[in-house]
């Protein structure tokens, strides 16, 4: 006799709602990680470069700030971006690097810092070559 058979009705019953819900939670993360890409993607066809906020998710800054700081596990030189949320006003950081962004998103921060430092709106403080 299997262990399945050997549970009562309401056993079942019970284990069957919670792998319900179980795949629900799991169709909203996958959804909710959707709509962020989609957000993303918003925002650089806006000709801004999206950074996260905790709080709002993928928002746009007014004014950049391109740097080189240590990252702070690895004590190594990474280069980041800073803004501000639009919405919150905190300070937002975001490594910027092609082992964090996808070829495509590299391509496209490039366009768009180009044009936000034509515009005033993208400081780069990295060190000149």
């Amino acid at each position: 006799m299997s262990r399945w058979s050997r549970k009562t009705d309401e056993e079942k019953q019970k284990i069957h709602e919670k792998q319900v819900i179980a795949k629900q939670e799991k169709q909203h993360d996958d959804n909710a990680i959707e709509r962020g890409q989609k957000r993303a993607v918003e925002i650089y066809d806006n000709e801004e470069i999206p950074i996260y906020c905790l709080e709002h998710g993928w928002v746009a800054s007014e004014k950049y700030r391109l740097y080189i700081g240590k990252d702070r596990f690895t004590n190594q030189d990474r280069q980041y971006l800073e803004g501000k949320c639009k919405e919150c006003h905190k300070t937002i950081q975001r490594v910027i690097s092609p082992s964090v962004l996808t070829p495509t998103e590299m391509m496209m921060f490039g366009m768009v810092s180009r044009l936000l430092m034509l515009q005033g709106r993208l400081i780069d403080e990295r060190p000149k070559k």
